[in-house]
């Protein structure tokens, strides 16, 4: 194996470890130690790697904690949804250095594109990023890309079709990349998950998404709409929906049906929701109805694990009783375990798109 590949894949196993000692590099890559030293010795000496402390002695020498420098390199993502842009900035580990939500309402033109560059540029400038570390940004936008083409094939959302993603980025002066925001939330939510042979993603934002994951790997489709769950149909002949259809899971599901209650802060929903408001109770009781009606029909469908994400599924785990009640009344025969709320709330997303630039970096090394 070229000793290229042998590094990558040591610096990949101390990425994934967090904390790692040589021995067990070794044991665990079954590489020679000499092998595993030559190449963390030319790490460290680049700044990739360090070492940490020891381990706690367990009889013998303390073994040498090896770690990633997570520092020496930065990323941004943003999330583009109908009324709103999220910001993360992030070191090579994930780890979440400066955040920013801010209003603005989408409408496609120039005028919105330059104000999308002018945010970015002040986002960064706040979050304190170098351009001598900064990797660029990625984008998290709803709807189906084909990144081959750098095309936004569709969305629904943002009523676009057929729309070059440069479009997106052209006042940007970093590199960009493109991802669909409920394929980045999902990637951002597989980071902490144990391996499982099927993950199901829900986005629950501003429109409802999907993303479906096998054996760890994103799962697209032959034309990328994979996990296009807005437009099942719950209710036949319900709700018109934006596409065109009735009765779709977009009309009952998407956080606006909740925001919308609240002048669009879903934050204010939740808080009166605590507060025992009636008004907003009779809401949130259908809202579950509808909820676990969408989960059962995807559970049933799919066999695997589901996790409930976006804006709505970051405020679930107070809840998910009360979901777990409506599905057991329902006939849903399978274990709660399998259905879980998501760990990250308003920021899934955009980390997940700022993550696709440390995986560049982290590929080359």
């Amino acid at each position: 194996m070229p000793a290229s590949t042998n590094r990558n894949r040591i610096y990949r196993a101390i990425y994934t470890a967090r904390e790692i000692s040589r021995q067990d590099l070794a044991d665990l890559l079954k590489m020679s130690l000499p092998t595993i030293l030559l190449s963390i010795k030319s790490l460290i000496r680049e700044g990739l790697v360090q070492e940490a402390g020891q381990f706690d002695s367990t009889g013998g020498r303390k073994a040498v904690k090896l770690t990633v420098a997570g520092n020496v390199k930065n990323a941004f993502g943003l999330e583009i949804t109908r009324h709103y842009v999220t910001f993360v900035f992030t070191d090579l580990l994930g780890n979440v250095l400066c955040q920013d939500r801010i209003y603005e309402l989408f409408r496609f033109g120039e005028s919105y594109f330059r104000r999308l560059g002018k945010m970015v540029r002040e986002f960064l400038l706040k979050a304190g990023s170098r351009r001598e570390t900064l990797l660029g940004g990625g984008i998290a936008i709803p709807g189906s890309i084909d990144v081959s083409s750098n095309t936004l094939i569709f969305s629904q959302a943002l009523e676009l079709r057929g729309i070059a993603l440069e479009m997106f980025s052209r006042y940007i002066d970093v590199p960009c990349v493109f991802i669909n925001d409920a394929n980045a939330a999902g990637l951002t939510e597989l980071g902490g998950i144990a391996a499982q042979p099927l993950i199901i993603y829900i986005s629950l934002s501003d429109s409802v998404g999907g993303a479906v994951f096998i054996d760890g790997r994103l799962y697209q489709g032959e034309h990328f709409r994979c996990g296009e769950f807005a437009h099942t149909v719950l209710y036949p002949g319900r709700a018109k929906c934006s596409c065109g259809k009735r009765g779709c899971a977009d009309v009952y599901l998407s956080a606006w049906v909740l925001a919308r209650e609240t002048g669009g802060r879903l934050d204010v929903f939740f808080e009166r929701l605590e507060n025992r408001d009636a008004h907003i109770k009779r809401i949130w009781n259908r809202y579950l109805d509808d909820l676990a009606l969408f989960v059962s029909n995807l559970h049933r469908s799919f066999d695997g694990m589901l996790i409930l994400g976006g804006y709505v599924g970051g405020c679930l785990e107070a809840y998910m009783p009360d979901l777990y009640s409506r599905l057991s009344s329902g006939g849903f025969d399978a274990g709660m375990e399998c259905i879980k709320p998501c760990r990250f709330q308003l920021k899934a997303a955009a980390l997940g798109a700022a993550m696709l630039q440390a995986e560049r970096y982290i590929a080359a090394i």
